[in-house]
C-alpha cells in the first residue's frame, strides 16, 4: 500500500479547499498516477491510498475510511472491481465510488451502476473523472448535510414532544388544584346561588382537565380519542352505567385534535350541567353512536329526556344561551333535535 499526501494547493480559483481521502484499488501503478495527476490538474486537494489486493483494499476501507473509492474494473488476481463495489456497498454504502476499466461493456456498466456505483468511466476517458469526483464528493457532502439537518430536525421534536407533555402534566396538575380550590370554596359557602356558580365551575374546570389528562395518557395533542373523551364528559354527571356506545366499533376510534376537543367538550358539558339544574340528569340513558358523513364527525346522542330538555334549553333567549353558542363557534359545530325519533346530532368538521 502506497500513502501519499497531495500538497500542490489549489490550481484555479475557487475550488473546493477541503483535504479528501481518496482510496485507489488498482494493479498499475501508470493507471494511479495517471488519475492522480488529472485530479490535481483539476485543483481537487486530497491524499490517496492505492492497494491491488482484496485484504489491503477491505482494511483501508475499514480502517482509513476514505471519501472515495476509485477501482479498476479488471484487476489481474481473484478479487475484481465489482467484488470491491459489493463490499463497500454492503458495509459502507455512504462511501462513493466509481468504477474505472480499460474495456468494459454497456452490459457490466448497466450492471455495475444497478449494484449501485456512483459512476462508470472508460479509461480513455479520463478527462471525465475529475467532474465525476467533484460531483459525487459533493452529493455526498449535500447528503450527509442533510442528514444532519435531518437530525437536528427529529432532535427539536422530541424535544417538542417532551416540553408539551410536560405542559399538560402542569396544566393538568393546576386545573385539579384550581378545582380543589373551587371545592373548598364551595364548602364554606352558605349561599346557595353562590354553591350553584362554583359547581358550575367546577364541572367546568374537570371538563377541561379530562382532555388534559387524555394529551397526557396518549402523549398526542393532535389525535385524541373522540369517543373516550365524550363519554368522560358524560360521566361527570351520568351514572357510567347508563352510557353505552353502539354502531360501527371502528368509528369509535376517531380521534380528534385538543383545539377541538376542549369546546367540544365544554359545549356538553355546560348542556349537562343546564340540564342538571332542571332536575333531569338523574333520569337520563345515553347511547352514543359516531358517524363520519363527507368530512363531518356526527354525535348521535340518543335519550328522549336528553333530546326534549336540550331542545328546550336552546329555545330560551339568546343571552340565556350565549355560552352555548360561543362554544359552538368555537369548534364549528352544529345541533339539531329530533324528538319524535329520541335523539340529538352534534355534528362538526
Amino acid at each position: 500500500m502506497k500513502n501519499q499526501n497531495n500538497d500542490n494547493g489549489d490550481r484555479e480559483s475557487g475550488n473546493d479547499s477541503r483535504n479528501y481521502k481518496i482510496l485507489i484499488l488498482e494493479d498499475s501503478e501508470y493507471d494511479v498516477e495517471f488519475i492522480t495527476r488529472k485530479l490535481k490538474k483539476a485543483g481537487l486537494k486530497f491524499e490517496y491510498k492505492d492497494v491491488d489486493e482484496a485484504e489491503e483494499f477491505e482494511q483501508a476501507v475499514k480502517h482509513w475510511l476514505p471519501d472515495l473509492i476509485i477501482s479498476d474494473h479488471n484487476i489481474s488476481g481473484k478479487y475484481s472491481g465489482k467484488d470491491a463495489l459489493q463490499f463497500t456497498k454492503q458495509h459502507y454504502p455512504d462511501i462513493p465510488f466509481i468504477s474505472v476499466s480499460g474495456v468494459i461493456s454497456k452490459k457490466m456498466e448497466i450492471e455495475l451502476l444497478a449494484n449501485r456505483a456512483d459512476d462508470v468511466i472508460q479509461k480513455d476517458h479520463l478527462d471525465r473523472l475529475p467532474f465525476a469526483v467533484k460531483r459525487v464528493l459533493r452529493q455526498r457532502q449535500d447528503a450527509r448535510e442533510l442528514l444532519n439537518k435531518t437530525q437536528r430536525l427529529v432532535d427539536l421534536l422530541l424535544e417538542k414532544e417532551v416540553l408539551v407533555k410536560e405542559i399538560h402534566h402542569r396544566v393538568k396538575h393546576n386545573l385539579a388544584l384550581f378545582s380543589s380550590f373551587l371545592e373548598l370554596d364551595k364548602m364554606i359557602e352558605d349561599d346557595p346561588n353562590v354553591k350553584s356558580a362554583l359547581d358550575t365551575n367546577i364541572l367546568r374546570v374537570k371538563a377541561i382537565g379530562i382532555v388534559h389528562e387524555l394529551v397526557y395518557d396518549f402523549e398526542d395533542y393532535v389525535k385524541i380519542p373522540l369517543a373516550r373523551t365524550i363519554t368522560k364528559v358524560f360521566e361527570l354527571h351520568v351514572a357510567r352505567e347508563n352510557i353505552s356506545i353502539v354502531g360501527d366499533p371502528i368509528v369509535h376510534e376517531y380521534t380528534e385534535g385538543i383545539s377541538n376537543l376542549i369546546p367540544l367538550g365544554l359545549f356538553i358539558n355546560e348542556i349537562l350541567t343546564q340540564l342538571s339544574k332542571l332536575g333531569v340528569s338523574q333520569n337520563l340513558n345515553i347511547r352514543l353512536q359516531f358517524d363520519q358523513v363527507d368530512n363531518h364527525i356526527k354525535i348521535h346522542i340518543i335519550s328522549p329526556v336528553f333530546t326534549e330538555n336540550s331542545k328546550a334549553i336552546f329555545s330560551q333567549k339568546e343571552e340565556r344561551i350565549m355560552v352555548l353558542k360561543t362554544l359552538l363557534e368555537q369548534f364549528g359545530g352544529e345541533i339539531n333535535f329530533y324528538p319524535e325519533q329520541s335523539f340529538t346530532i352534534l355534528s362538526f368538521k
